[in-house]
């Protein structure tokens, strides 16, 4: 099976340019982060609702900041995992945890 992978560029702020590899987790990562999401966020109908739930709890936030697990960050032509260094803008970690878990629910019902 390939695992389906999105490359992100970041277009404006201070880590415009900057690009993101967002990775779908594997088949048991992936179920077990759907199995949390899903009891914290039951009834929520948009990722927006998702993401609002989620930091409501403390295990929704553990799930939120393991959804930059599946980011790395594309320096040259070879994405590596990202550290602390590579984000300036809380806009960025947004996007990419909102990309890894709108990649996260696509996994799930396809």
């Amino acid at each position: 099976m390939v695992i389906k992978t999105k490359i992100i560029t970041i277009d404006n702020g201070p880590d415009a340019g900057k690009m993101f590899e967002v990775t779908m987790p594997d088949a048991f990562r992936g179920e077990e982060l759907f199995i949390k999401i899903m009891s914290t966020c039951s009834g929520a109908s948009n990722n927006s609702q998702i993401v609002q739930r989620l930091m409501a709890t403390s295990e929704g936030r553990e799930v939120w900041k393991s959804l930059l697990d599946f980011v790395k960050i594309v320096p040259a032509s070879i994405p590596r995992p990202i550290d602390k260094q590579d984000i300036e803008s809380p806009q960025t970690l947004v996007r990419l945890r909102t990309e890894s878990l709108s990649m996260l629910m696509d996994f799930i019902t396809e």
